[in-house]
């Protein structure tokens, strides 16, 4: 048994090994993920963020990263209060595209270990719309590129064609 296991480890291994390096993501593939090149490098900005009926501001540094040879891209985000210095947001996410289905997607981890699952589109004009479903309603956020800098807004939709803002931040390449 010892022989036909080493035998088959001396088979299998080297062929998977093989067939690691030649994997490459389509050319769709790399130009889906090359669509949010704008976004690429160091970050920082403010901006303010509104849920009831106090408005707070805050401090913000984001990166974002090609990985894996362009086939996805990575945003991290730390974000202070600008009156206390508390973190108040510390995020990671990671942007996907499938081209079976022509569709991105994006999952986002907290820094309190919870993650979401959310809708990700490049629009005709060059923004970014992404969001998910909350309790209350769905959360958009609508990253624009503004004179060379990232602006993104973000909104809740509670139904009955009520979208109120809740978020707006603009940050400057470092």
């Amino acid at each position: 048994m010892k022989t036909l296991t080493t035998l088959f480890a001396t088979i299998l291994f080297p062929l998977c090994a093989l067939a690691q390096p030649n994997m490459k993501a389509s050319d769709e593939h790399l130009a889906a993920i090359e669509k949010l090149s704008f976004l690429e490098g160091e970050w920082e900005g403010e901006g303010w963020s509104q849920m009831g009926p106090q408005k707070s501001f805050f401090t913000i540094h984001e990166t974002g990263t090609p990985k894996l040879k362009g086939s996805i891209f990575v945003f991290e985000g730390l974000g202070h209060d600008k009156t206390t210095k508390n973190v108040i947001h510390n995020a990671f996410g990671i942007v996907t595209y499938d081209s079976q289905t022509g569709e991105y997607g994006m999952t986002a981890y907290r820094q309190d270990g919870g993650k979401v699952d959310a809708d990700f589109a490049v629009m005709e004009n060059g923004n970014i719309e992404w969001g998910f479903e909350v309790p209350q309603g769905k959360i958009k956020y609508i990253i624009e590129n503004l004179d060379g800098k990232w602006h993104e807004t973000g909104f809740i939709n509670m139904g009955g064609g009520r979208e109120v803002q809740f978020f707006e931040m603009t940050l400057t390449k470092k």
